[in-house]
């Protein structure tokens, strides 16, 4: 085993790299937000945590949703509304309709357009997320004008997470940027669900369904495929390519980092039961990418946060240590021979949780030799305490790995993304605890 306790390379001070200027015009046509706001709906919402799960490669791609219906009508799949008319300027009439025609054809059409409906629906979706907020948003700007509706930020892999079957009784349920097993979905069907459809793009969730009809599509991130689900008709906005770039980590510009900084702080609001602070934040930043100026000022807000976030992630990851795998390590901890002579930096944050994203950024720029980074954090939660049941503590070790080419989820136990995975592992359930010391 090789084994390195301390860092230099974070020990040092360092700064970001100077971005290269970027004119607005270079970015794709920006989108301006149409207020949709809340109409009382009551938002309910699950456990928090979810996995990092991230990056593939490629760039758009239509989804292709998927419904499990035997009981009646499968879930409204809601045409692409128009755009609104275009407008004029006066006498700059020309220069007017083209601003109007590049602002309305990337907006989010207003709901308050719709008629509402009697139909109830329940969005599941990939909580602490940025793709699976925004996949959760572009949902609700459609649904939330069908009827009822309710959302729940849910973690792949921890059921604890999910809401029971009594509470998706009588709805259409919409799962984007997150999927569960067959069985679960035959048991919510048991219990009342009407359909269950389905948009996601991790490659894991590809056992969850039958070739015939599985809906994980790995080309581009949750959110541009709920996109062109619901706005069929209307161009993929530019605030959709940076989280596809930012959700698969396929080469963010630094610029993309820093709005993302701002993005993280919307996704984490639902988990703590604050749908209406999350709507009005993405409204927020949807009108202000709008403009030149307005995108400006949340690029360079999110890198004061960034530069911040970098400083005091160095100090944790000097902390970190490296393992060079060799068969001790292949028989320890369950690694296929393809791990043999892999080096793999590894963190225990269980005391000091951070971005694990941002922390594998640091770390593959600082040491580009290393292969694959490793964070893990050991976290206690409480199950039952129902009417006549007692409340349990459970603890588990919640893992996030990445990679800069290595598959990370061939032959292992890793679920998610090639090069960006994550596992959830039960203290007294699992068989094994990866990654963690060897004495």
């Amino acid at each position: 085993m090789g084994l390195e306790k301390d860092h230099p390379r974070f020990s040092a001070r360092s700064t970001m790299s100077t971005p290269s200027k970027k004119t607005y015009a270079s970015v794709v046509a920006p989108t301006v937000a149409v207020s949709a706001h809340a109409t009382g709906d009551k938002h309910a919402t699950g456990d928090k945590h979810a996995t990092g799960d991230k990056h593939a490669q490629g760039d758009t791609a239509a989804s292709k949703a998927s419904s499990t219906n035997p009981k009646g009508p499968k879930g409204q799949k809601s045409a692409g509304q128009k755009p609104a008319p275009k407008g004029s300027n006066g006498n700059k009439k020309n220069k007017g309709k083209n601003q109007a025609s590049t602002r309305n054809m990337n907006a989010i059409p207003t709901a308050a357009a719709a008629v509402a409906g009697s139909e109830s629906h329940t969005i599941l979706f990939h909580g602490n997320c940025i793709d699976g907020w925004f996949s959760c948003y572009i949902a609700y700007s459609i649904l939330r004008t069908k009827g009822a509706l309710q959302m729940y930020p849910i973690a792949p892999g921890q059921p604890n997470t999910w809401p029971s079957a009594s509470a998706l009784e009588g709805t259409h349920v919409f799962m984007v940027d997150v999927s569960v097993p067959e069985a679960t979905r035959a048991h919510w069907m048991a219990r009342g669900a009407l359909s269950i459809q389905c948009i996601d793009h991790h490659a894991s969730a590809v056992e969850h369904w039958s070739a015939e009809c599985c809906p994980i599509h790995v080309e581009s991130c949750a959110a541009i495929q709920t996109w062109s689900h619901f706005y069929p008709a209307l161009p993929i906005p530019f605030w959709l390519h940076q989280i596809d770039r930012m959700d698969r980590w396929d080469h963010p510009t630094e610029d993309d980092r820093c709005v993302r900084e701002i993005l993280i702080q919307i996704s984490h609001k639902p988990v703590h039961k604050r749908f209406d602070q999350a709507i009005q934040m993405t409204e927020a930043f949807l009108t202000h990418v709008s403009t030149h100026e307005g995108w400006s000022q949340i690029v360079e807000k999110g890198r004061v946060i960034l530069e911040k976030k970098d400083a005091a992630l160095r100090q944790t990851l000097a902390a970190g240590r490296t393992v060079t795998i060799s068969e001790t390590e292949l028989l320890a901890w369950r690694l296929p021979e393809t791990w043999l002579g892999k080096l793999v930096y590894i963190m225990d944050n269980t005391d000091q949780p951070f971005d694990s994203t941002e922390a594998s950024h640091l770390v593959f720029t600082h040491y580009p030799e290393t292969d694959v980074f490793i964070n893990y954090r050991k976290k206690s939660f409480r199950v039952g305490g129902g009417k006549n049941g007692m409340a349990m503590e459970q603890q588990m070790y919640v893992y996030s790995a990445r990679s800069q080419s290595f598959p990370l989820t061939e032959g292992t136990i890793f679920r998610g993304h090639p090069t960006a995975a994550g596992l959830s592992l039960l203290v007294g359930e699992a068989p094994f605890f990866p990654f963690l010391y060897l004495d």
